[in-house]
C-alpha cells in the first residue's frame, strides 16, 4: 500500500494525528522514550534515544511494513533497533509458524522486538485436551462475551501433529439438558473448503440448510479442516456469525465435541471477539481456560513476549483526587503482583509465555489531540507540561501494552551500553535477573522434576 515518510523537523512538527479519538500510540511511545525529564516524574525509559514511529491502520501488512522501515532506518544511521508492538490477536496456531510469526522472526534477527502478551488473561479463550485410551473426548459450549445472543468470529482447533481428530458441533437445549440437533461431523480434511449451515447467510454462501438449526439461530456457521502447510499440523477452523432466533429464549446454545486418538492432543483458540468457551457448570464439560490467551504474534522465535504486573495501588490526578484501577476487588494490587488480565499460554512445543512481566498499571502519556477532542478535565489526567508553546498530558492507563514498552525502553538502555546484544542475550539476562515470585519458583521446580523423570524414563 501507499506510505508517507516524515523525516524533517518541519514535516514532523506539522504532523498531528490520524485519529483524535485514540491515544494508544502516544501512551506506549511515551513510556518507551518520552523525553520530558524536566518534569522529574513524567518521562520514559530511554529518554535520549532516537525515535522512529510507524503509524497507520493495524493491518498485518502495515504492521510488518512499519517494523521493516524502522529497521531500515536504524541500519542507515548505524544504530541498533528496539521495536515495540503493542498489538495482537487471539486466533491462529500459537506456535509462530504463520506467515506473520515467521516474518517477525526474520526481523528479530536485526532488531529486539517486544510484543505485548495481551489483556485477556481472565477470559476462557483456550482449550486443551490430551487424549488417552480411556479419555479421548472433550466437550464444551460457545458463549457470547460481549453482546447477548451474538456469536461472531473464528475459532480454531489444532492437533499437535498431522493426526486428524473428529469435530462435531451441535445445538443443545439447556432446559432439557440434551443435544437436540447435531451438525455433520468433520473427521478428515475438507481441503480448506468450508461446509456452512445457515438460514440467512449475511453474504456467505451456505452449503446446506437445516430447519432444526434455524430454530436456534439465524446467520451461518461454517467448518473447514485441512493439514496446515505452515506447521504440518491438522486443524479445524470455524467461521460464524449467528444471532439467537426469535424462538430461542436462551435455552438453545451452541456446543461442540472433539474426539481424538490416544497419544494425540488438541488445542482450541477462540479469537476473543465475541465468543469464549464455557461448561455452563455442567459436569463432564470443559469450561475452557485462559491458558491459551497469549497474543498469537508473540509466539514466534526471536521476539520477546511481555505481561504486566502492579507497581502501585492508585495515582493522584491533576485536581488532587486519587484514582484506583477499576474492579479493585478482582485485580491484584500489591506491588509486584502479576495483573491477572495478563494473557498467557503453554504452547504445543512446551514453551510458556510471556517471557517476563513489567510495570503496566496506572502509567501512561496522553495524546494532546485526544485530550482536546474528549475535553478531558483535571479529574481525568494526572499532570500537564508546556514546552515550545504546546501542552502535553499524562494520564492513568493500564495494560500489557504499557508493560511491553517499559521493557522495550529498558532494553534500549542496555543496548546503549552494549550494542551487540542479541535477542537470545536479552532473554538470558531477563531469565537470570528478573524477580521471581512463588508461582514461578514452584513452576521451575516442577519442570526440573519433570525433566529428571523423562531422562530416567528415556534411560
Amino acid at each position: 500500500g501507499l506510505s508517507a515518510t516524515y523525516d524533517t523537523p518541519e514535516e514532523i512538527s506539522a504532523f498531528s494525528t490520524e485519529n483524535r479519538k485514540e491515544t494508544h500510540g502516544t501512551h506506549v511511545l511515551g513510556i518507551m522514550a518520552g523525553g520530558n525529564k524536566g518534569s522529574k516524574l513524567y518521562y520514559g525509559l530511554a529518554t535520549h534515544s532516537d525515535i522512529a514511529v510507524a503509524a497507520g491502520t493495524l493491518t498485518t501488512n502495515n504492521v510488518l511494513a512499519g517494523a521493516s522501515k524502522i529497521i531500515e532506518y536504524a541500519k542507515s544511521v548505524g544504530k541498533p533497533a528496539i521495536i515495540n508492538l503493542s498489538v495482537g490477536s487471539n486466533g491462529g496456531s500459537h506456535d509462530g509458524t504463520a506467515s506473520y510469526g515467521r516474518y517477525l522472526a526474520a526481523l528479530g534477527q536485526d532488531a529486539i522486538i517486544c510484543i505485548s502478551a495481551g489483556n485477556e488473561g481472565t477470559m476462557p479463550l483456550g482449550l486443551r485436551k490430551d487424549f488417552t485410551e480411556g479419555d479421548n473426548e472433550v466437550k464444551s459450549f460457545f458463549v457470547e462475551n460481549y453482546v447477548d445472543g451474538t456469536f461472531k468470529g473464528t475459532t480454531t482447533f489444532w492437533s499437535k501433529d498431522q493426526t486428524p481428530f473428529t469435530f462435531s458441533a451441535f445445538v443443545y437445549d439447556k432446559d432439557q439438558d440434551k443435544i437436540v440437533y447435531e451438525l455433520p461431523a468433520v473427521s478428515e480434511s475438507t481441503s480448506g473448503k468450508y461446509k456452512t449451515v445457515g438460514g440467512s447467510s449475511y453474504g456467505t454462501s451456505v452449503t446446506y440448510h437445516s430447519a432444526e438449526f434455524d430454530k436456534a439461530f439465524t446467520g451461518y456457521f461454517g467448518v473447514m479442516s485441512d493439514l496446515c502447510k505452515d506447521n504440518d499440523r491438522y486443524m479445524v477452523s470455524l467461521n460464524y456469525d449467528l444471532r439467537n432466533a426469535a424462538a430461542n429464549e436462551g435455552n438453545l446454545v451452541l456446543g461442540f465435541k472433539v474426539t481424538g486418538v490416544a497419544g494425540n492432543s488438541v488445542y482450541g483458540y477462540c479469537d476473543g471477539v465475541y465468543t469464549e468457551f464455557t461448561s455452563y457448570d455442567k459436569e463432564g464439560w470443559d469450561p475452557g481456560t485462559a491458558n491459551g490467551t497469549i497474543n498469537e504474534i508473540s509466539c514466534g522465535e526471536n521476539v520477546l513476549s511481555v505481561g504486566a504486573y502492579s507497581t502501585r495501588n492508585s495515582i493522584k490526578l491533576a485536581n488532587g483526587t486519587e484514582t484506583y484501577y477499576p474492579s479493585l476487588n478482582i485485580y491484584p494490587k500489591p506491588a509486584g503482583a502479576i495483573l491477572n488480565f495478563t494473557s498467557y499460554g503453554t504452547l504445543a512445543d512446551g514453551r510458556n509465555l510471556p517471557h517476563v512481566c513489567a510495570p503496566g498499571l496506572l502509567i501512561s502519556a496522553f495524546s494532546t489531540p485526544y485530550v482536546q477532542y474528549n475535553s478531558l478535565g483535571q479529574g481525568q489526567y494526572t499532570t500537564r507540561y508546556t514546552s515550545f508553546n504546546k501542552t502535553y498530558y499524562w494520564g492513568p492507563m493500564t495494560g500489557t501494552s504499557q508493560a511491553s514498552t517499559f521493557v522495550a525502553g529498558t532494553i534500549a538502555l542496555w543496548m546503549q551500553a552494549d550494542t551487540t546484544l542479541t535477542i537470545d542475550d536479552v532473554k538470558t539476562v531477563i531469565a537470570e535477573t528478573s524477580i521471581k515470585d512463588d508461582f514461578v519458583k514452584i513452576a521451575e521446580i516442577m519442570l526440573i522434576k519433570l525433566r529428571d523423570h523423562l531422562d530416567e524414563r528415556d534411560i
